[in-house]
């Protein structure tokens, strides 16, 4: 029968030259000692200290190879010419996403605000009218709608906030709210894809608060990126919520093609996905110079998406692909040449 061990034997040198040897069974695996409270203590250090070895438990061997794994042997630094390129971006999508609120509220010199309204526009609904037709002096229709005008009415749709209107009276989302009606009236039993564009056309405008939200913060962080030797991270999600939104919008936008085209949008789905690629490079057409023959030509689109949306997508992809290069590896040997 195995004797049970006492302090007097385990202070014995034949016991410590005996455990110095490695025993009858040494042990494989890393150890830990049974009469130190350090679990870290090591086989080296419990043979100098003449104590018994006793094999690690499975959950100490777990915890022994989480903490290799976290030891690596490299370090991060932020890329200094990047994050100055992120902040940029976040900069310009910021002021995209906000200016059409902005508009509602300050008024803008007559010759800045022309450029602001044509260049930051969500959707566009050109002027068709041929060429031809038009006399002289002739004033061109097209019409922009901008952010403000789908938050406010998004806003005033969820919850009654009649202050968001105009001081005179008049709405201030006369587009949102004629499209909103008109979805309102489509029958679902002739357009089964009404109901869902209804509820992303009245939704998707709050996406633009995520985007004012997303920036600012990543605008800061990308900010304080270029100072110090704080690590940053998220930039790569914040880039991905700004596509989703402006893909969202670009979607929604389809749901006013059949209210924009008057009565030749009769039997035209709100989601007709023929219409895309019309929708999206109308933005850089012209107007016709002569009338058009459906059933030879293609009618010019009645709504296109605008600048502000098509740059909105633009940087969020180009912040995507810088957000892979904000961060630099450096492994710790370069400190031992």
């Amino acid at each position: 029968m195995a004797q049970r061990l006492n302090k007097s034997m385990m202070n014995s040198p034949y016991y410590r030259n005996f455990v110095a040897g490695g025993g009858m069974n040494p042990p494989k695996k890393p150890t830990r000692t049974s009469a130190v409270g350090n679990r870290d203590v090591g086989k080296g250090k419990a043979k100098q200290a003449g104590l018994p070895v006793v094999p690690l438990t499975p959950k100490e061997m777990k915890k022994i190879e989480r903490q290799r794994r976290r030891e690596k042997d490299y370090f991060f630094v932020m890329r200094k010419g990047v994050c100055f390129f992120l902040f940029l971006f976040f900069l310009l999508t910021l002021v995209l996403s906000a200016v059409g609120v902005v508009t509602k509220f300050v008024n803008l010199p007559a010759s800045v605000s022309g450029y602001v309204e044509q260049y930051t526009n969500i959707y566009k609904v050109p002027d068709n009218t041929p060429t031809d037709e038009r006399p002289e002096g002739y004033a061109d229709t097209t019409s922009y709608v901008s952010g403000g005008d789908l938050l406010f009415g998004a806003l005033k749709s969820i919850a009654a906030m009649p202050f968001l209107d105009n001081s005179d009276g008049t709405s201030s989302s006369p587009f949102f709210d004629s499209v909103k009606e008109f979805l309102a009236g489509v029958d679902p039993a002739a357009d089964g894809m009404a109901p869902i564009q209804s509820i992303l056309f009245a939704y998707s405008p709050l996406l633009l608060a995520v985007c004012v939200l997303t920036s600012l913060i990543a605008m800061i962080t990308s900010f304080l990126g270029l100072f110090g030797k704080r690590i940053f991270k998220g930039f790569g999600l914040a880039a991905i919520l700004v596509l989703i939104s402006a893909a969202a919008l670009l979607i929604s936008g389809l749901a006013a093609l059949p209210y924009t085209m008057g009565e030749a949008g009769a039997g035209v789905s709100t989601l007709d996905f023929s219409q895309l690629m019309p929708y999206i490079t109308g933005l850089f057409a012209a107007a016709p110079e002569t009338a058009v023959d459906p059933s030879v030509t293609a009618a010019p689109a009645s709504i296109t998406i605008g600048y502000g949306l098509l740059i909105l997508a633009g940087l969020s992809v180009l912040t995507l692909l810088f957000s892979i290069f904000a961060r630099k590896k450096i492994p710790y040997s370069v400190f031992d040449k």
